[in-house]
């Protein structure tokens, strides 16, 4: 009898872990995505414009534009890539678009399918092609070469900022609150499911950022709670999340950084990304790269941010030191 009560709870505890697991897999999309929000009435101050997206797919896709008046026709695009759980017309972005604007760029803003109204339900791989089709609407419509195209990525959109990058060639990528693994912070939130078996959007970019052919900029906030600072840091140079505090490392479920091998010191430039650094005071936020790492000025005054604050340059590769975008050695 006791050899059968035991069975029937350990067959039911068995039922109810398989139903979570299959609920919680189920809740994927929207628990990553966050999709959803119809397109809200705030715009940018004029001049800007909508314009459809041409796709041999079929399917409706749109982007704003920003254009600077200053230095039009030599100008950067900046391609931004919005995050979760917000639109092209959210007005944080709305604000985002103005100050770079403000700073002399042209800015090219897509929205994904399933967001802002688009039909579709997204996923790591739409999301990609989303992005994807925005860059070619640069190069072909618009008729923007490589060297002036800025790649610009916060929260979710750095992911798939990482994505794109990886495939395609640009003048620089600007990755703000970049997870390196969205299967890692899953593990981390969820450490009582086998995430990484049942995960679809993995958005591993730590695997992908070697790919990644230009000069990059990291910009993370030590006060992030959803996607830890260290998460962040490992992408660029693993062995750097060890100079993290203790709590801060323990906040997240990542790979450990012996895994990965150390990537190289910076060695170049570009000064597109001085002037995006710019948004932001920076100048006096605490540098903790390795040794030989450049840090970008950013030619701004400003409080001081928390310690831990990382903000770091990858190494170009050789097509990004000969592109007409100057690239000084440090």
């Amino acid at each position: 009898m006791a050899r059968r009560i035991l069975l029937t709870i350990a067959v039911s505890a068995a039922l109810v872990y398989v139903l979570a697991v299959a609920y919680m897999a189920s809740q994927e999309t929207r628990l990553v995505f966050a999709a959803g929000n119809p397109l809200a009435q705030s715009r940018p101050a004029s001049p800007f414009e909508q314009v459809d997206l041409v796709r041999p797919d079929g399917l409706r896709q749109f982007a704003w534009i920003l254009r600077s008046p200053a230095g039009a026709d030599s100008a950067p695009w900046l391609l931004y890539l919005h995050g979760n759980r917000a639109t092209v017309a959210s007005r944080v972005n709305i604000l985002r678009y103005e100050q770079f604007r403000a700073l002399g760029l042209h800015v090219f803003a897509p929205e994904y399918r399933g967001y802002g109204g688009l039909d579709g339900s997204p996923s790591e791989a739409s999301v990609t092609q989303d992005a994807r089709h925005a860059y070619a609407h640069l190069r072909t419509s618009l008729g923007v070469p490589p060297e002036r195209i800025i790649i610009f990525g916060w929260s979710l959109g750095a992911a798939i900022a990482v994505n794109l990058a990886s495939e395609v060639d640009e003048a620089a990528v600007i990755l703000e609150g970049a997870p390196a693994s969205l299967v890692a912070i899953g593990e981390r939130n969820y450490p009582w499911l086998p995430v990484r078996l049942i995960m679809r959007n993995t958005f591993e970019s730590i695997l992908k950022v070697p790919r990644v052919g230009s000069p990059m900029l990291f910009l993370h906030s030590p006060d992030d709670q959803v996607i830890p600072i260290d998460g962040s840091a490992t992408i660029t140079w693993p062995s750097a999340a060890t100079a993290m505090p203790d709590s801060a490392r323990k906040r997240a479920s990542l790979p450990a950084p012996s895994r990965y091998p150390d990537r190289p010191p910076a060695t170049t430039r570009c000064p597109a990304l001085d002037v995006i650094s710019t948004t932001r005071p920076l100048s006096s936020v605490t540098k903790t790269d390795p040794p030989g790492a450049t840090a970008i000025p950013t030619g701004r005054s400003g409080p001081s941010p928390k310690p831990g604050a990382i903000v770091r340059t990858s190494p170009s590769r050789e097509r990004a030191r000969t592109a007409p975008f100057p690239v000084s050695a440090t």
